[in-house]
């Protein structure tokens, strides 16, 4: 959780003008909603079972993996995504919609008595 919300903190304060047509290598909407849900799952894991930033890294490059970006690409979607409240929102509506939907349908943990 704490790789994804970096990346957005470092390359949200960059962002100036807007574009209608993304650089080659932003990652369409869907696929960055994907990846963007992967990293705020695996963040999670990643800061309750490690506090190492070597584990964030493996974790963050195993998702870029099979999602595959790569770093550049994901800063550039960032930073372009952010150039527009509209276009981020609906990025962000997306990401909840599958945070929503993945919670409905997870099986509740049950705790040990």
């Amino acid at each position: 959780m704490r790789t994804a919300f970096l990346i957005l903190l470092l390359f949200a304060s960059s962002c100036s003008g807007r574009k209608t047509i993304p650089p080659p290598d932003v990652i369409a909407p869907d696929r960055f909603a994907d990846l963007y849900v992967d990293l705020l799952k695996h963040g999670v894991q990643v800061l309750s079972s490690a506090t190492d930033s070597l584990a964030a890294r493996r974790v963050t490059d195993s998702l870029l993996e099979v999602h595959t970006a790569t770093r550049g690409a994901v800063t550039t979607s960032v930073a372009w995504y952010n150039q527009d409240v509209v276009r981020w929102r609906l990025i962000m509506d997306s990401v909840t919609i599958r945070l929503e939907r993945e919670q409905a349908t997870a099986t509740p943990v049950q705790p040990r008595g």
